[in-house]
């Protein structure tokens, strides 16, 4: 039997399933890069995102090995709080990854307090309290934040948030929360064979969930058919109107536009060494796992300004930008750049991804945070 501290999480989703984006990869990269300290069990859905049918190959409602973790895929809500009974003697702490999941965080938290363990309870907030995540589905995140108030009064929640905004924006609601502010864990550093960067021509590629959110039309006011640009989009269409007002708009603009369906973490490679830059100009981003996968390929990035990666030109790694303002003075140097200039761009990105990666505080917090005996809320 393990003698390391315990952790349960519980999520929605979790890998294989990728077809959620961000909130998939930062719980994967945590677990990880935790485990050889903690012992890990992962609940989650046997689903992917948009998906009736289990993820292919694997065996739903028993522990499975994954890395030196274990997870159980479970397919339905019974069998989640099952197991939930079934773990709920471990004595570490319980780690939610959903806020508005009433299977993997209300009725869970709900069911763990009335056996009375274990003693800690933390919420991660996943960017779903900043401004952009609350004007989508705006009436059904008002009622449920809501009840939320006062949920926590009864089951207090520690809440882990990844960036200062998301604690500012999480306060300012529920003043009664308290947490702690540690990063996400991000990805390995790979080295790629980078595309041979052409002046006069720029290729972006988007990765992510195509929805209205991630502003993928501030490109149409910042360049022209005539400045060569051309963006590839690798995601879910999970806005099916929003992607075809795009194609409509991009068309009238004869600026090329092109879809290449979900893609894989293992995928990354291949794409980004056909790309000359990562595009990221969302209205939001609580941490942007996109900007992260481009730098830590030695890939630029266009970023928006709502992130927190406010280094990103310090570095020269990249460009930030208004997410509210298509400023065409910001992308020009980069259309017109040669692979000459653009070798210390992607110098500067792999710097800034390292600087990242090696924030030593990062790891220890964590561990310091899931491994505390108690924590106040």
């Amino acid at each position: 039997m393990s003698t390391k501290p315990q952790l349960l999480i519980l999520s929605t989703w979790f890998a294989p399933a990728f077809r959620a984006g961000g909130p998939v990869t930062s719980l994967r990269n945590l677990v990880l890069s935790l485990e050889k300290d903690l012992d890990i069990t992962v609940l989650t859905g046997a689903r992917d995102l948009g998906e009736r049918e289990p993820l292919h190959g694997v065996p739903c409602n028993t522990l499975q090995a994954f890395s030196q973790s274990q997870v159980v895929y479970t397919t339905s809500v019974w069998h989640t709080l099952r197991w939930c009974l079934m773990l709920r003697k471990r004595k570490g702490s319980v780690y939610y990854n959903d806020i508005y999941s009433l299977r993997f965080f209300l009725l869970p938290r709900i069911l763990l307090a009335a056996w009375g363990q274990p003693k800690q309870h933390i919420l991660a907030l996943r960017g779903m309290l900043l401004p952009g995540a609350l004007a989508i589905k705006v009436t059904k995140k008002k009622l449920f934040l809501s009840f939320f108030g006062g949920f926590h009064r009864i089951f207090p929640t520690a809440i882990h948030y990844t960036s200062e905004a998301e604690r500012d924006a999480a306060e300012e609601r529920f003043p009664r929360c308290t947490g702690r502010v540690i990063q996400n864990l991000p990805s390995a550093i790979q080295t790629i064979h980078p595309k041979i960067k052409e002046p006069g021509r720029l290729v972006l590629c988007f990765l992510g969930r195509v929805v209205p959110i991630k502003n993928l039309e501030w490109l149409l006011s910042a360049a022209s058919h005539e400045d060569g640009v051309e963006l590839l989009v690798y995601g879910i269409l999970e806005d099916v109107q929003y992607w075809q007002q795009l194609q409509r708009d991009f068309a009238a603009k004869k600026i090329p536009l092109h879809y290449h369906s979900a893609y894989h973490v293992g995928d990354l490679p291949s794409i980004l060494s056909t790309v000359d830059m990562v595009y990221c100009p969302s209205q939001s981003e609580n941490y942007g796992h996109a900007i992260v996968q481009g730098l830590c390929h030695g890939v630029p990035v266009v970023a928006t300004q709502n992130a927190p990666w406010g280094k990103l030109e310090e570095y020269q790694a990249g460009v930030l930008v208004d997410p509210e303002r298509g400023d065409a003075a910001r992308l020009q140097p980069w259309i017109q750049a040669s692979e000459a200039d653009f070798i210390p761009w992607r110098q500067g990105a792999h710097t800034f991804a390292q600087e990242i990666i090696h924030n030593t505080h990062t790891k220890p917090d964590y561990l310091d945070f899931f491994t505390a005996d108690s924590q106040s809320a």
